[in-house]
């Protein structure tokens, strides 16, 4: 007896409890929602959010035409560049170029006063510029003011590889002068003497050198050099980011990028086949430790929460891409080495650009879509803005 007046004790505590559970939770949902909708106006904001959904991942009608790519350094970034270059030729597309130098500041950030000395779009364009695909600092309102309408494209890469290449392709170490010495006799690692005290020989640096080797990435995103320690400003700076930029590529995942990319502007996978451009000579690299890549991502903590955040972004773009990534990314690389059998002759190469690239070579009998797939921004630069140039002489 004493067993069931126990049991229904426990089962009464039991059921109150729920009770008085449940008039909580009503009591919460009637302070947080005091009007309950009817079933029918819920039924509406579930279709509404459906159609926003379905209209997001749509399938687009067109490729867009209207880029803006911030070209970041040793990046992968002359790669994309030449990328848009050649979409843009094939396609009749004017560009924002200087008239005469390779780009309009490495320092200041675009605005419009620069297309003073910019070389004029193609008559065709009706006086309106297409892309933007060069090195120059961003400012969002003041490309808006010149190209309309656009696609916003940038692409960043790991500061421990991104300051390791940098490093080395401006040959840091013999322009560096406490660092030259070491750098000459082979005595100690120029990187590392670099990293016991950057401070000290950075300062000792001239601008056009300083300006690379220290938060070059989110620079070029708008943060200034004062505010690279200030963690206010470079969050604020990573927030505007991403409200303005479509999308963030990430160096060490290019092939995967270039998938995001495609279907961003609606383009096709032969649109954003490649060859590697700018590649580093094997004599300006510098071998890499833990302690080394501790070091660098001090020394470029702005770089590190930028890139910490994009790539976080980057995966969340990937799986809305869908369950057909995997099998678009396996057709791209099947595409890419078809372009390398055609193309190149892989056990060839010329060292340019005063040493610091290894240029592969085409093969003898390389025809023209291959000797334009080899185009790097510099060629494509040059290219482009002869045909603009020439296309409006003609036409006046």
């Amino acid at each position: 007896m004493g067993k069931c007046t126990n049991v229904r004790l426990v089962v009464n505590v039991y059921f109150m409890l729920t009770f008085v559970g449940l008039i909580i939770t009503v009591m919460y949902i009637s302070e947080t929602m005091p009007v309950i909708e009817s079933f029918p106006t819920f039924l509406r904001k579930i279709q509404a959010y459906r159609d926003i959904f379905a209209v997001k991942h749509a399938p687009c009608k067109e490729p867009k035409t209207k880029i803006v790519f911030l070209k970041t350094y040793k990046t992968a970034s002359t790669t994309v560049s030449a990328m848009l270059m050649r979409y843009g030729y094939y396609h009749n597309l004017s560009f924002v170029l200087p008239l005469k130098s390779p780009v309009f500041s490495r320092v200041k950030p675009f605005n419009r006063n620069m297309m003073k000395e910019a070389v004029p779009p193609l008559p065709s364009s009706n006086g309106t510029y297409d892309v933007h695909a060069i090195h120059v600092p961003f400012n969002k309102s003041e490309f808006a003011a010149v190209i309309h309408n656009a696609t916003y494209v940038t692409i960043i890469r790991h500061p421990v590889s991104q300051f390791e290449s940098t490093f080395g392709f401006y040959k840091a170490a013999t322009r560096i002068k406490s660092l030259r010495k070491d750098s000459m006799n082979g005595s100690r690692d120029p990187l590392s003497v670099f990293l016991m005290d950057p401070k000290r020989h950075y300062n000792s640096l001239r601008e056009n050198l300083k300006v690379v080797l220290r938060n070059r990435q989110i620079f070029d995103f708008g943060l200034k050099a004062k505010d690279f320690d200030n963690d206010t400003r470079v969050g604020q700076i990573i927030d505007a980011a991403a409200k303005e930029f479509d999308l963030v590529m990430i160096s060490e995942y290019f092939d995967e990028s270039l998938l995001l990319l495609r279907r961003l502007l609606c383009w096709k996978f032969d649109d954003i086949l490649y060859i590697l451009q700018n590649k580093r000579s094997g004599k300006l690299r510098f071998s890499l430790d833990a302690w080394k890549s501790k070091q660098i991502l001090e020394w470029n903590k702005a770089d590190y929460k930028l890139y910490k955040h994009f790539n976080a972004t980057f995966w969340r773009k990937v799986a809305e891409y869908g369950s057909g990534f995997q099998d678009d990314l396996r057709k791209l690389r099947r595409m890419l080495d078809d372009i390398r059998s055609d193309c190149l002759d892989v056990g060839r190469h010329k060292i340019a650009y005063q040493h610091r690239r290894n240029v592969t070579m085409l093969k003898k009998n390389a025809t023209s879509y291959c000797k334009i797939m080899n185009w790097d921004a510099d060629v494509g630069t040059a290219v482009l803005r002869k045909r603009q140039m020439k296309n409006n002489s003609s036409s006046s």
